[in-house]
């Protein structure tokens, strides 16, 4: 009978030890535990971070298309291409998953206008190979600061904070050294050929390497 009287005791305590909120944005009213509460500056750059995921996404996949051209035929950037479109648009589902997983109230809107944004005209303007590459690693470039810029808002929530370093801080790092050292190459390649028939080739040769091997 002790027992069940103690089991019974710590039930009620615990029953009336957490209220479950109705938001967990706990900064108003402090009506949850601190270790669930989210902080609403740090997921306030999430949410806005996400339309650049979005914009570099829809980005490489229009390089991609471009490069994938019969007309242009460099399967081998338009495979990387397409491959880090895919990755872009992971991040940016990562991010609505772990919105969702704090409990974060999520009504906004995300829109592209192709018509407005100067890199898809030069796009139109048939680009070169190095232009594409270069091109890439500035996106990647602006995408890690805004990411640097979720962590430095995020670092007293160490969970956003952790979720933001690693896998998605590692993945930008790792993409910005290989298209730096595939630039690098290229350029070393291009330049050893003076006319422009042998530099096409270069580009062709590079192209395939990328192609079996990856970037």
């Amino acid at each position: 009978m002790l027992v069940y009287l103690v089991i019974a005791a710590l039930a009620a305590t615990t029953s009336h030890a957490y209220e479950f909120p109705n938001s967990f944005n706990c900064a108003p009213l402090n009506t949850a535990p601190s270790l669930v509460c989210y902080i609403p500056e740090c997921t306030e750059k999430i949410v806005n971070h996400i339309q650049q995921e979005l914009n570099a996404a829809f980005s490489y996949l229009y390089m991609a298309a471009h490069f994938d051209d019969d007309r242009i035929a460099r399967p081998g950037l338009a495979k990387f291409m397409y491959e880090s479109a895919s990755e872009e648009r992971q991040h940016a589902i990562q991010m609505l998953e772990y919105l969702n997983m704090r409990g974060v109230v999520f009504n906004q809107t995300y829109s592209l206008n192709t018509a407005q944004n100067d890199f898809f005209k030069e796009i139109s303007a048939n680009p070169t190979y190095e232009y594409a590459l270069k091109k890439a690693i500035d996106m990647e470039v602006t995408v890690t600061n805004h990411i640097y810029n979720i962590v430095k808002a995020c670092e007293s929530d160490y969970h956003a904070a952790d979720v933001f370093t690693d896998p998605i801080l590692s993945e930008q790092h790792e993409g910005m050294r290989k298209l730096q050292g595939a630039i690098r190459t290229f350029k070393d390649m291009a330049d050893g050929h003076g006319q422009a028939d042998a530099n096409a080739m270069a580009e062709f040769l590079f192209d395939q390497k990328i192609l079996a091997d990856g970037l």
